[in-house]
This record gives structure tokens, sequence and C-alpha cells, in this order.
């Protein structure tokens, strides 16, 4: 800061921070002469032993003087206070900001968009980094919030009120989604994300975790330290470190437990000379931590509750499996398309009722493609196949969803 136009003379300077104590600092000022003078802020703060607290409340602080100095209406919310929220998406998240209500699914009861002061959705401009984001909504601007993680960003900036940089198009308001950069950190850094939901009815424990902004080196070192031989093995002859982690994102982008890492490592050492692709060998690992994530689906002990397609329904699903180098899903004409999202949400009130998780078992042909259709509509929506299934559990069939009337003319 420069403050001109001070008298010669001994001065007081009081020096502010959000979250840290006002300094008072004195200083000689002398005629015709510039005087420089450093301060250093502390406080209770960040002195605390605890460096979790004392990390998120750095972080908080810089958002909220970013919300002081805002020239217009501004709320900002960084990325520690949205990983103290049990939300899982970024409109759950930001609902928690005043004067912003949530605007839910009506398939799934997962927030979705997010209005500004009781305005519409699609009145609101939504930028990535200041960059205005695309939408696939043809009848208005709004974006779907609820396929983004909230810990794949450093902050979010939610700007009510116009400035003269901003375009006039916004009558909601902005909504910036601000991504982590190299510079955001002064040293490498880890983060990991750990929730657990507990079902009532059930009495069961559900854990889950992300795995956002890591170097997945420090795991395998660890590995290491009690697996060498494994290591030495699998890196750098049979795979990248690159490969470990879409590997271990595809997991536990389905709520699978990567606590095992050993025996994942094992997995990925004996099928890396079959494929090199993250999503073939993740579905081949998921066969071996079958026992460690499908206790989590139980209805009862030793049975999992789940619904099954038609087998005609199946095999003309499988015809339709589209994959590239950089996709993989299913090409669905919009007739299917309807018939089987309608099929399955007819039965979602079913598990509801019961208590159990949501869950659909396929053949492990149909599994990865499935998923990734149904995941926009139905997140919380578990895929297993028949093959991750131990033998010594009990498939109690939910239901089936039956085939079109065409898919059923054309098998007879």
């Amino acid at each position: 800061y420069t403050l001109p136009v001070v008298p010669a003379g001994e001065v007081e300077l009081v020096v502010g921070y959000l979250g840290y104590e006002n300094t008072p600092v004195k200083a000689r000022v002398t005629a015709g002469a510039v005087v420089t003078q450093n301060v250093t802020l502390g406080g209770e703060i960040i002195r605390m032993a605890a460096f979790s607290v004392e990390g998120a409340a750095g972080a908080q602080a810089r958002a909220l003087n970013a919300q002081r100095a805002a020239s217009n209406v501004t709320n900002v919310v960084s990325a520690d206070s949205m990983g103290r929220l049990p939300d899982s998406n970024v409109a759950e998240a930001l609902k928690r900001i005043s004067s912003i209500s949530l605007v839910n699914n009506q398939q799934t009861g997962e927030g979705e968009n997010v209005a500004i002061r009781g305005l519409d959705s699609g009145l609101n401009v939504y930028t990535v980094n200041g960059v205005r984001a695309s939408t696939a909504n043809t009848g208005n601007r709004s974006l779907s919030l609820n396929t983004m993680s909230a810990d794949g960003l450093q902050g979010v900036t939610v700007s009510k009120t116009l400035t003269p940089d901003y375009d006039a198009d916004a009558i909601g308001g902005t909504i910036d989604l601000r991504t982590p950069t190299g510079f955001d950190f002064g040293r490498r850094a880890y983060r990991f994300g750990a929730k657990v939901a507990y079902n009532e009815s059930t009495k069961k424990y559900s854990p889950s975790g992300t795995l956002g902004f890591a170097d997945v080196q420090s795991l395998i070192d660890h590995v290491k330290q009690s697996h060498p031989a494994l290591v030495s093995e699998l890196l750098p002859d049979l795979v990248n470190l690159g490969i470990i982690q879409r590997v271990l994102q595809n997991l536990l982008r389905e709520n699978v437990p990567i606590l095992n890492l050993p025996l994942i490592l094992e997995g990925i050492a004996d099928y890396a000379a079959l494929t090199k692709n993250p999503d073939d060998l993740s579905e081949l690992v998921r066969r071996r931590l079958g026992p460690y994530f499908v206790p989590l689906l139980e209805s009862a002990p030793g049975t999992v509750r789940a619904l099954t397609l038609d087998l005609r329904l199946e095999k003309e699903l499988v015809a339709k499996i589209h994959r590239t180098a950089a996709d993989y899903g299913l090409a669905l004409d919009p007739a299917l398309s309807a018939h089987l999202l309608q099929g399955i949400n007819a039965k979602q009130t079913e598990f509801a009722a019961g208590g159990s998780a949501p869950c659909i078992a396929v053949g492990a042909e149909l599994r990865l493609a499935l998923r990734r259709f149904l995941e926009p509509t139905f997140p919380r929506l578990s895929v297993v196949s028949f093959q991750e299934i131990p033998g010594s559990y009990q498939i109690e069939n939910a239901g089936i969803i039956s085939a079109p009337v065409e898919t059923a003319r054309a098998a007879a």
C-alpha cells in the first residue's frame, strides 16, 4: 500500500486483515523522503497447534477478504469450506449461501441447479475460471451442477450484481467456478476426500472417497515399503503412474474402497499384459474387490437385492455399446433410452420403501457402459456385474426391467 501526503514526524499505522489481530506499527516519516515499513501480522488463529484448523481458517479468511474487497455484492466460498460440508456436488454446496436456493432434480431428488434471489436458474451466467461455460440445455442457459464434484474446485464466486466489466446478460447473477492451478500450492500437495453415510433402515455405514489432486507416487512409495517386489514389477515396465491414477479414480467414482491398495496393484500387474486401458483395468480389478464393496449393498446378511434386465433387453444394449479412445457408453435411440430410464425410475420407490441401497446387476460386458449411461440421471444407483458378487452371496431379484415391445416381437 502507498500512503501519500503523510506529515513528517512519528506516525502510527494500524494494519488489519480478516482472521488476524490488528497490529499497530510506529514509523518515523522524514520530509521529502519515501519510508518503507514492513508489517508482520499475527494472531491466535495461525498459532494454533492443529494444522487442519489453521489451513481451513486461512483459506476461509482469504475468501472472506476477497468478498469484502469486491466492488459489488459477491459471495466467495473456498474449497476448504466446501470440503467441511456433506455436499456431493457444487449445487448442494452453493445452497448454503444466503439468497441462493436449490433446484432439485425431480427424478433423483439431488440438487441440480441453483436460483439466485428467487430468479430462474436459466437467468444466471456460468463461467469456469472467468470463461463462459457451455451448456447442453436447449431451452435455457442453466448449467447442470450435479455432475460437478465440489472436491475438484478451488473456490466458487457468486456475483449477485453486475459491474462494468460484466456482460449485461445475467439477470440472476454470475457463478464463477475456479479450478485449482499449480500456483495455488507452494509445494507438493495431496487432496483426499472421505465421507461416511449411515442408513438408519439397514443400520449400515457406506464409506466413500475421492482422489481429486494427488501425486500417486506417494501412495506407491508407501506400498513399496511392505511390497517392494510388487511395485518393482509394476513400475515402470508394465504401466505408468497415470494409468494407476485413472484406475483409482474410476474405483472411487463408484464408491469402491481403495484401502487394500496392494490387492489393486496386484490386479493391475496381472492384467496389464492384456490391456493398458484404465477403464478395462478398473473393470478387471473390481472383480477382485467384490468381497470388499459388495457387503455395502447387502439388503440382509449374505443377500444382495438387485434389479435385473430382461435377457432380450440386455442383449440389445450390449449391441449398442459405443466405444472410442476417449469415451465408453451406450448409443441408444430416444425411444429405447426413455423406456430404460422410466423402467428403472419406477423401481426406485420400491428400493426406498425397503431401505436397501439402489442396485442393478448385469453382465460384465455391459456393466461399465450402462453405469456411464445412467450416471447423469441416477448418480446414486450402483451397477454391479454378476462376476463381482462373491459366490457365497444370494441375489434376490427385486424386479426385471422388461424389453420394449418392438424388441420382444423381434425376438419372438
